[in-house]
């Protein structure tokens, strides 16, 4: 849940306080499907485990002429230049962090929103290390972002109070609607993920996933309560859609941007373009693969705990197999990772092409 920007809005605007709350309680039916921050980690982790090693095979076949060489780091240097040099200030923030993941992790139990969670372990931490001083870490607080997202908030509840949300609730209700209930809704369940999803990874992609995940929590209600599907199973498809879609443009998450901003200062400036290149293809494939994730957990296995298992259990087997595959031909961790058979698959292709090739060439000679 706090991952990510658009997950930390949707734990908050989705949880079953919140539902319950929403519109003078229009959705308060729904309030048992709400999620919590532990459910992010059932529900999520899976499906992004199963992206890993073909997202680092794709970053590795696009950017195959820069892994082809080899760096060597001076390790003593860089323990010198940025070693630990303050323990007891190490351990004593290590200790309030873990605080700070404890109350994480118990919020099914104490209700209290994530976001005081966090604030307390802020005030905490400057109480503790700095308290004396605190106009230089203040200035380090990001005022501006912050400024960003409480326009922003002001912003798409005009647009709530306005009817635009519910104009597009509407239209996306319909191309839901459309499709058949089926056995027990599966079909039309499936139909509703698998849009919401898309639509999602594609517009975050184009519009920041902040706004656009802003923009459909409200809707996703809508569409669960107009379209008589399972509230769960759609805000995992916005979840998955709007953090995987903002990988496909520098513009698509805040994470982005600051990456252009820090590479930029270091001397190597990224492009749109050039960011587009490798980030639109990685969005499709991982978007893919959570797809079928979606659609083997929610619509076959009726958002059981038995496809999860047993989807984690052959990604981790996989995991294993091809670190041990590269490892055993020498490599290090990274490089087995993305290890793979290619070049020897096109070398055995090409001889056999050529024996092809020499049987044809020598049975019309003999005729």
């Amino acid at each position: 849940m706090i991952g990510d920007p658009p997950n930390i809005m949707i734990g908050s605007g989705l949880s079953p306080d919140a539902i319950e709350r929403a519109e003078g309680g229009k959705y308060a039916e729904l309030a048992a499907d709400g999620v919590n921050f532990n459910d992010f980690i059932i529900e999520m982790a899976p499906g992004i485990l199963m992206t890993v090693v073909p997202a680092f095979m794709l970053l590795k076949w696009m950017f195959r002429d820069e892994f082809s060489g080899k760096r060597i780091r001076d390790v003593a240097e860089l323990e010198s230049k940025y070693g630990i040099k303050d323990y007891k200030m190490l351990t004593t923030s290590g200790f309030i962090l873990g605080l700070v993941i404890l109350g994480f992790f118990l919020h099914p139990i104490t209700h209290m929103p994530v976001s005081w969670i966090a604030l307390g372990g802020a005030v905490l931490m400057l109480l503790v290390t700095n308290r004396h001083e605190l106009d230089e870490p203040l200035e380090e607080v990001e005022w501006t972002t912050l400024l960003f997202f409480a326009g922003l908030f002001v912003l798409v509840h005009s647009l709530q109070y306005m009817g635009v949300i519910n104009f597009i609730g509407e239209y996306v209700e319909q191309a839901i609607v459309w499709f058949p209930q089926g056995e027990d809704g599966i079909i039309r369940l499936t139909a509703a993920m698998l849009i919401l999803l898309w639509v999602s990874a594609v517009a975050s992609a184009f519009i920041d996933n902040i706004p656009y995940t802003a923009t459909m929590i409200p809707i996703v209600l809508q569409i669960s309560q107009g379209a008589n599907v399972d509230l769960g199973p759609l805000i995992w498809a916005l979840a998955f859609g709007a953090c995987l879609g903002g990988n496909g443009t520098l513009i698509g998450a805040s994470a982005n941007v600051v990456m252009a901003g820090m590479s930029e200062e270091a001397g190597y400036p990224v492009s749109f373009n050039e960011f587009f290149k490798a980030g639109f293809p990685m969005m499709i494939l991982t978007t893919a693969i959570v797809s079928l994730y979606m659609v083997l957990v929610y619509a076959v296995g009726g958002g059981g705990a038995m496809w999860k298992i047993a989807l984690l259990a052959i990604t981790m087997v996989g995991i294993v197999y091809q670190v041990y595959r590269g490892r055993s031909k020498g490599k290090n961790l990274a490089e087995s990772l993305v290890d793979h058979d290619l070049e020897q698959l096109k070398e055995l292709a090409g001889e056999k092409l050529s024996e092809v090739k020499s049987a044809v060439i020598g049975s019309t000679e003999s005729e």
